[in-house]
């Protein structure tokens, strides 16, 4: 979905005056190509005055094209006025003119008649604030009518509704539509503006009333997410989560991909069913994507192949795309390793709080060390299966290789005394999202009582230093954060990143499809053999 157009940035000006509004296009002057004046938001005065000095829009929005909307309150505006009234309004502001006019699908032509006389581009749009219709080409179809630009707005409560937008979008001509899903699983639709086809993307000013859910300001867009970057052949790579706003991941990964000058942007999707996610990222299409919770036992199952780290855990955290299919590693295994390794002789067995993808992954890398793992968790049943997995997987490695003696591991609840963990207690390993950013008052062992001699590692690293770790440092314990965990695992998934990129690179200039080095690369990584899933 290569698209050969620049889509422009739209900034909503939902100030009450003009006046305000012009401190919001000084602001982001710099990161924008058109503002929306949103009538609807306007005093009752300053409305007023534009009407009886139309020209006042011009002469007070410079530098930039103008679009004028009056949105009502069945469209997610603030209008609640008379509708003939409201056609009047927007009627009156022609004479400014404004670049751009916003009329709904069923209002009659007569606005749309008069715009055109006055040289007025238009858009033709529909709000669905309940659920994606059913037919959007047809929907896009009817609102292109006599060229106008067609947009839908609509309001997106999963992965599966983005997906209907992305696909219903993939080929349409770029630049005759603004397809954009609102609220935070939307975002993506925000972003990739352009590999959707989307004629602009719509902002709003930090601090202000925010025009429609899901928007962020311009400089946001344009500085932490690479909007101005992304171009037809940039490689495309992303985090995957729900939730996903505390994530450090896009701010790593683009700070290294600019550093080392690649074509290439990370971004953010939150996402609550990974299924009909990858067939966005075919659609796309993106090269690589960090997989966090809760979707890293489905990625283990979704990849096309996959690593032994991944097949023994069940809990695939990195996929990288090689031809149209994605592999799957495991890169939380040598992540959490690294920051341990000061700590290992003085460690003789681990409790692991959780039973998640990220506790897979943790067990793996202790149980293959030859150490004896506890894990705990609220619903016991899931540390059963997760430590029968472990055993399993001690069981295949000894039978294979000679003179390794894997650790065992047995399942318990959560912890609420000294007692529970006998024998246990050396290495406390949190991998829970307890304590995570906003809930960082959490903790996920309240009852346990640290001597002082453990050595306790939370996973965590939204904030740096979790309740938990608070609470053992006091009592005298050696703590790692999470913040050690995710530099080493997200550099060795930018070095699997970078050589998709390259992949990527040098399969397109070469007119192949061929990503098979990328498959090798990850085949000979140090903890990881590959094999098929």
């Amino acid at each position: 979905m290569n698209r050969e157009y620049e889509s422009l940035i739209c900034l909503c000006l939902t100030g009450e005056t003009i006046e305000e509004n012009q401190e919001y296009l000084r602001r982001y002057r710099n990161c924008i190509d058109l503002v929306e004046l949103r009538l609807d938001l306007l005093s009752d005065s300053e409305l007023d005055r534009l009407r009886g000095n139309p020209g006042r829009l011009g002469e007070m929005l410079t530098g930039v094209q103008r679009l004028v909307t009056c949105r009502r309150l069945a469209d997610g505006g603030a209008w609640s006025g008379d509708e003939r009234e409201r056609c009047r309004v927007l009627g009156d502001v022609l004479d400014g003119p404004p670049d751009w006019i916003d009329l709904e699908d069923d209002l009659s032509d007569e606005l749309e008649i008069a715009a055109r006389e006055r040289g007025v581009g238009i858009v033709r749009s529909i709000h669905c604030l309940d659920s994606p219709p059913a037919d959007v080409p047809g929907i896009l179809d009817r609102l292109s009518r006599g060229g106008a630009l067609a947009k839908l707005a609509v309001a997106v409560s999963g992965t599966d509704d983005v997906r209907r937008l992305v696909e219903s979008v993939a080929q349409r001509a770029p630049g005759t539509h603004i397809v954009l899903g609102m609220g935070e699983y939307g975002l993506m639709t925000r972003l990739l503006a352009r590999r959707i086809g989307s004629a602009w993307t719509y902002t709003s000013a930090h601090g202000a009333v925010q025009a429609a859910p899901g928007q962020v300001d311009p400089r946001t867009l344009v500085e932490r997410y690479g909007f101005r970057r992304i171009g037809p052949d940039t490689a495309l790579f992303g985090v995957v989560g729900d939730p996903i706003a505390h994530s450090r991941s896009p701010e790593y990964h683009n700070a290294r991909f600019q550093r080392d000058n690649l074509d290439a942007v990370y971004l953010p999707f939150r996402v609550d069913d990974l299924r009909p996610f990858m067939s966005i990222a075919h659609t796309l299409p993106l090269h690589g994507m960090s997989v966090t919770v809760p979707h890293k036992s489905a990625a283990a199952k979704l990849a096309d192949h996959t690593d032994d780290a991944v097949r023994e855990t069940g809990a695939c955290n990195t996929l990288i795309r090689e031809h149209d299919s994605y592999l799957g590693t495991n890169t939380d295994v040598p992540g959490f390793l690294q920051p341990l390794t000061p700590y290992l002789d003085a460690v003789d067995g681990a409790t692991i709080v959780g039973a998640g993808g990220a506790a897979r992954a943790i067990a793996y890398a202790l149980v293959t060390r030859g150490m004896d793992v506890l894990i705990v968790n609220r619903t016991v049943s899931r540390a059963e299966a997760l430590a029968s997995d472990m055993n399993r997987a001690a069981e295949r490695i000894a039978s294979t290789q000679a003179g390794v003696r894997p650790g065992r591991a047995r399942a318990g609840a959560i912890p609420n005394s000294r007692s529970d963990i006998a024998g246990f207690g050396s290495l406390i390993v949190q991998t829970t999202s307890c304590g995570m950013e906003p809930n960082d008052e959490c903790d996920p062992i309240p009852e346990y009582r640290f001597d002082g001699s453990e050595v306790v590692y939370d996973i965590v690293y939204t904030p740096a230093t979790t309740t938990l770790l608070e609470r053992a440092e006091r009592a005298g314990c050696r703590v790692i954060s999470g913040a050690l965990m995710f530099e080493q695992q997200a550099a060795v998934q930018y070095d699997l990143f970078r050589r998709a990129y390259w992949s990527f690179r040098r399969s397109r200039d070469n007119g192949t499809r061929s990503y098979d080095g990328v498959r090798r690369d990850i085949g000979r990584a140090p903890w990881s053999r590959q094999s098929e899933g």
